[in-house]
């Protein structure tokens, strides 16, 4: 793997990552109805990581580093990260569905937020737990004519609170138009080096990666992280200028090459 195709995806992330930063600050402060609201946070927080992307990136205009840090892991989990929000922002802001299952999604997500966080306090001495609040959030998701639609055992298992999402993040993906393997080979490699599996460090003994030294395995996995990264980036900004096309007028003629 040569330098080509790492300096290639950098200069494209770049200019990607530049753009989606000037996008955010268009669209800060406006008024807007709650679907939007919630891109809006979500786009925050994709421009958040992918900005530290960015700073961790070897040779980027921003990596205050006198020598190059090269560590694709690291890169691989905040990649990870970014695609796991765009489809968060996706499902709840971005997908054509009826009003009834898009408010359904978001009573879930409230649920699954309430089981998340009594989990959390269960491992201290300040367990927390308010009944109310669990029966409240369970009636607002019931109430609804999609869980309604659902069959009881689907009910029961929505009902747990484990879940987030009603569907799978692979079902997400192929919503966006990408095919499901394509999204789970990333993902599962991705994952390998966020979780320290076996194979994100089995690699090093070999002394090609994993060092923060620079090698062709490096060089083609930090490509492929910033690859990766910069197609969601650039995905979720051509969603919010759909919610807001008045800030495409804000943009250069060549800022909108990069949206193509």
């Amino acid at each position: 793997m040569d330098d080509k195709y790492y300096i290639d995806n950098l200069t494209k992330y770049s200019n990607t990552i530049n753009l989606a930063l000037k996008v955010s600050r268009h669209s800060a402060g406006k008024q807007v109805e709650d679907k939007i609201v919630w891109a809006c946070v979500l786009y925050t927080k994709i421009c958040v990581t992918g900005l530290s992307i960015f700073i961790l990136a070897p040779n980027s205009e921003i990596a205050e580093k006198k020598i190059p840090h090269w560590d694709f892991s690291s890169l691989f989990s905040l990649t990870r990260n970014l695609m796991e929000c765009y489809q968060t922002m996706f499902y709840l802001c971005v997908d054509d569905v009826s009003v009834d299952e898009l408010k359904a999604r978001r009573k879930l997500f409230n649920l699954h937020d309430y089981y998340s966080r009594k989990k959390l306090f269960s491992f201290t001495n300040d367990k927390q737990e308010d009944k109310k609040i669990e029966t409240f959030v369970i009636k607002e998701l019931s109430e609804t004519n999609y869980f309604k639609s659902l069959n009881e055992k689907q009910q029961k298992h929505f009902l747990k609170g484990e879940n987030a999402f009603f569907i799978s993040r692979e079902d997400i993906e192929e919503k966006t138009g990408t095919d499901k393997n394509d999204f789970k080979l990333l993902y599962k490699l991705f994952s390998s080096n966020t979780h320290s599996f076996p194979m994100g460090f089995y690699g090093m003994l070999k002394g090609e990666r994993g060092t923060g030294v620079k090698s062709e395995t490096e060089i083609g996995y930090n490509g492929l992280a910033l690859e990766t990264a910069e197609q969601y980036i650039k995905q979720a900004t051509k969603n919010m200028l759909d919610f807001f096309p008045d800030i495409i007028l804000e943009l250069t003629e060549m800022e909108k090459t990069y949206l193509k």
